[in-house]
């Protein structure tokens, strides 16, 4: 005899609205967690960030758009002795001050130099050491010959590290100071800040090439800090000292 199977089956009930409310919640953590883990280095618990990459090309570039009116704050670190010098030019005149120097400012004009005597504000010429003005350690004109041949080490958003050979650097510098240095063993290290559209920052380690000029094993470090770019305008300096500066 058969059963009546119609008696013995179960008919499935229609979820109800809690039921689906929680599978839905359900759902949506499920996708979340995928989501960590994807943005999440597959799951190693580590952020990536990523970073704009900036190619040698691109930081020559930003080192050009600085011309010849910035402002230059410069920090000088040997042996962990500190001086500075800040240099306020608008590609006329060049104001430096600091203790770099032997007297309170120097005031550069047309390749002349003159200083301001505190007690009258008169404008005289000065006749001392102003090696301070063409130091190539923080000379801008010849730090940006170097950035193309920088080779890249280290790169993130706004920072580069990257380095040069002591025998490319006196490549450079022969040029200029006619040293006859050809070989020399080490390297050049740069750290260089940048932001869209200029560099605002350059931290120079010179040990090898100290080495290789002065033969000893200081510690040599410049820092360069670059700001009021295109912006400075010495022309009231001009105008209140013209008939001294364009004697």
């Amino acid at each position: 005899m058969l059963e009546n199977n119609d008696n013995n089956e179960q008919t499935s009930a229609p979820l109800d609205n809690e039921t689906i409310v929680k599978l839905l919640a359900i759902g949506i953590i499920l996708l979340v967690m995928l989501g960590y883990i994807i943005f999440s280095g597959n799951g190693s618990g580590a952020r990536t960030i990523e970073k704009t990459v900036i190619s040698i090309d691109k930081l020559t570039e930003l080192s050009n758009y600085i011309q010849n009116n910035y402002t230059m704050k410069v920090k000088e670190e040997i042996n962990g002795i500190i001086h500075h010098v800040t240099n306020k030019t608008d590609g006329t005149i060049s104001l430096y001050e600091g203790n770099l120097l032997d007297t309170d400012g120097i005031l550069k004009y047309q390749n002349k130099y003159f200083y301001v005597v505190p007690e009258t504000k008169e404008l005289k010429p000065y006749n001392g050491d102003v090696s301070f003005a063409s130091n190539l350690y923080y000379d801008y004109d010849f730090i940006k010959n170097l950035i193309p041949i920088c080779k890249l080490e280290y790169v993130d958003s706004d920072t580069v590290k990257c380095s040069i050979s002591s025998s490319d650097y006196f490549f450079e510098y022969n040029k200029i100071k006619e040293t006859g240095i050809n070989e020399a063993d080490g390297n050049l290290v740069m750290m260089i800040d940048y932001d869209s559209d200029k560099i605002t920052n350059i931290e120079i380690d010179y040990n090898d090439i100290n080495k290789a000029l002065n033969s000893n094993d200081d510690t040599v470090k410049y820092s360069i800090e670059i700001s009021n770019v295109s912006t400075n305008d010495n022309s009231a300096i001009l105008e209140a000292y013209k008939n001294i500066l364009q004697k």
